[in-house]
């Protein structure tokens, strides 16, 4: 009896020993696990501000690069709009004080009054551009103002054979905008899809709410950008159409800027482009 006593003794200080530590194992365990949680959690956090800051950087550079390109536009511009006045006028004098022009005569001096608008428009281009974007903010429902801007864009898609169809709520959707400068960022957007589509391609426009944004989709099913090209699509003075100006899209990228939102493009995985608007709900004092 005293040896099983001693035996059973022994054996439950074992027992008692191997739980002890087996439970400061399990507890050590947990302790790692949770480091390494927090850790990964931190990695995560780390990766997230390196990309906002990479962000922030490009943004800032991308906003030094226009402020420099305003100013020569505004001072190029108005250099060669002095000029262009005074062949202009030259030009209209010349047109009545010579009454007697044959016809290919008065032809050629009408092809001179046209590139001369050409270029008057081009420069207005120039010194919209180089005019810092200021907009004067007003509540307004953007389910309508895009409904407005499709029926301004609806004749054009006729005419090209393109197919417009809406993806936009019923019900308000209301956004401080500026609604002059919207509608020149948005009309940008929707010409230049537009424009890449063919005759039987589709133009779909959609709105709806995530994360207190209002996110408009513009997508085209046209032949797309090339993946070298998206990364410099915003860009002033890029790009891939024939007599461009490349002022459109970046104009529209600054205009969204300055109302605290995000124009970003991608190709779509079948055929054709989308650019996606991202405009805050809140009123400017609340963000």
């Amino acid at each position: 009896m005293p040896e099983l006593m001693v035996f059973a003794l022994t054996f439950f200080l074992v027992g008692v020993l191997i739980q002890s530590f087996s439970e400061q194992h399990r507890r050590q365990l947990e302790v790692e696990v949770q480091l390494n949680e927090k850790l990964h959690r931190q990695k995560t956090e780390q990766e997230e501000s390196l990309a906002r800051l990479e962000k922030a950087e490009e943004t800032l550079r991308r906003r030094e690069r226009l402020a420099a390109l305003g100013e020569m536009a505004a001072g190029i511009a108005h250099e060669i709009r002095n000029p262009l006045g005074v062949v202009t006028s030259s030009v209209q004098l010349l047109e009545s004080r010579l009454p007697d022009l044959k016809d290919n005569q008065r032809r050629l001096l009408q092809i001179i009054l046209e590139e001369i608008g050409r270029m008057n428009r081009l420069i207005g281009d120039f010194l919209r551009f180089s005019r810092p974007a200021q907009p004067h903010l007003v509540e307004t429902d953007l389910a309508a103002f895009l409904r407005d801007r499709l029926d301004q864009i609806a004749p054009m898609a006729a005419e090209a054979g393109v197919e417009i169809r809406q993806e936009l709520p019923g019900q308000p959707v209301p956004v401080w905008i500026d609604g002059e400068l919207m509608q020149q960022a948005f009309l940008n957007l929707l010409l230049n899809a537009l424009e890449a589509s063919e005759k039987g391609d589709s133009l779909l426009v959609g709105l709806d709410l995530r994360n207190d944004q209002a996110v408009t989709a513009i997508r085209d099913s046209g032949g797309g950008i090339a993946a070298e090209d998206l990364p410099l699509i915003f860009n002033p003075f890029f790009t891939t159409k024939e007599g461009g100006t490349g002022l459109g899209l970046a104009n529209a990228h600054r205009i969204i800027e300055s109302h605290n939102g995000q124009l970003t493009v991608a190709a779509n995985p079948d055929r054709g482009t989308t650019f996606t608007v991202k405009l805050p709900l809140q009123p400017p004092d609340q963000e």
